[in-house]
């Protein structure tokens, strides 16, 4: 006897129940809808920029890697091709990071600390070769520049077929202890994404992420 149950049978009591019910029901699916708008919109604008850290290559890669040293605070994230669009030369380091705001790039790179930033991407491991000319390129701008307060950092998206979490090391033993002589440092992109994704989450401040990426050779991790 379903019947029994339809609406003109009802009392009063039990159909105002009902009509609450389809009413909170309404709310409950236009709160979902907001909610879920609200979650599109963060990924579009704040984490898919991030999230290219992690499957990005090429000049994407490299404009992913440029935001997320933008959004850590270097007063200046030069993009050296662009710095050298005019002139001829050959194609070196990718990025420069500059901690002095007040003073033009040109100055800064013959008087200020600099961070020479080389960036990779590979399905594979790092290659001696990726890790070698780091020191290279720091020698020469050394000379080049007048200035030895340089360091030079590999940051590389290997593995990049693979789940973040689930990728190896990429660097072997002998390119760690390298960039550990020269001062250099090797620095993979999930490092750098889960840096910000920790700054976001409160347990470590922008300027702590600089210092320990100005301070720390050999393999990055950093801590917090």
């Amino acid at each position: 006897m379903d019947w029994i149950d339809k609406e003109e049978y009802l009392f009063p009591e039990i159909k105002e129940l009902f009509l609450k019910k389809e009413e909170e029901k309404k709310k409950f699916e236009e709160t979902i809808k907001q909610l879920d708008e609200q979650i599109r919109n963060l990924r579009e604008t704040q984490q898919e920029a991030f999230n290219r850290l992690l499957k990005a290559e090429g000049p994407e890669l490299k404009a992913a890697v440029l935001q997320a040293f933008k959004y850590l605070g270097w007063a200046k994230v030069v993009d050296v091709d662009q710095y050298w669009k005019n002139v001829i030369r050959d194609k070196e380091e990718d990025l420069w990071l500059i901690e002095n705001n007040d003073l033009p790039v040109e100055v800064c790179l013959r008087k200020e600390f600099l961070i020479l930033v080389l960036i990779r991407s590979s399905r594979n491991w790092a290659t001696d070769d990726d890790c070698l000319i780091l020191q290279r390129f720091k020698g020469r701008h050394m000379q080049e520049f007048d200035n030895t307060r340089m360091k030079a950092v590999l940051v590389g998206n290997y593995f990049n077929l693979v789940e973040a979490k689930l990728r190896n090391n990429p660097f072997s033993q002998f390119q760690v202890e390298e960039a550990e002589k020269d001062g250099n440092g090797l620095l993979t992109t999930y490092e750098l994404f889960l840096a910000v994704k920790a700054e976001k989450e409160g347990l470590i401040s922008k300027e702590e992420i600089r210092k320990q990426l100005r301070e720390k050779s050999g393999l990055v991790k950093f801590t917090y």
